[in-house]
């Protein structure tokens, strides 16, 4: 039986969630992993693969990100930006598309 991780479906939620994650980041000020991470009680390393699509995210971790950023698990797990604020949803959206557009980076 393949790994959970080897499924197909899988990593492109887990890379969809990490890219949700990313543009969550870039919306605040462009701040670095270090200082996200730390912010909701989690290590950098452990951020870096949850935003790098390596890895699910804690979910006691992304009920803190929800609470402090006034998001909702459905933006970070399945990418829906109807619970969201309509400025912060503007914001999302159009960092996102500028990622998947290829004129942002993701470092």
């Amino acid at each position: 039986m393949p790994r959970v991780k080897d499924d197909p479906e899988t990593k492109e939620m887990m890379r969809g969630i990490g890219a949700r994650l990313w543009a969550l980041r870039m919306a605040h000020e462009d701040m670095t992993e270090e200082k996200f991470a730390a912010r909701i009680g989690v290590k950098q390393p452990s951020f870096h693969k949850w935003q790098a699509g390596m890895q699910f995210p804690n979910p006691v971790a992304m009920k803190k990100l929800c609470i402090r950023y006034n998001v909702d698990f459905n933006y970070i797990y399945l990418g829906s930006f109807s619970g969201l604020a309509g400025d912060l949803a503007v914001k999302l959206h159009q960092i996102l598309a500028r990622r998947l557009s290829g004129t942002e980076s993701t470092g």
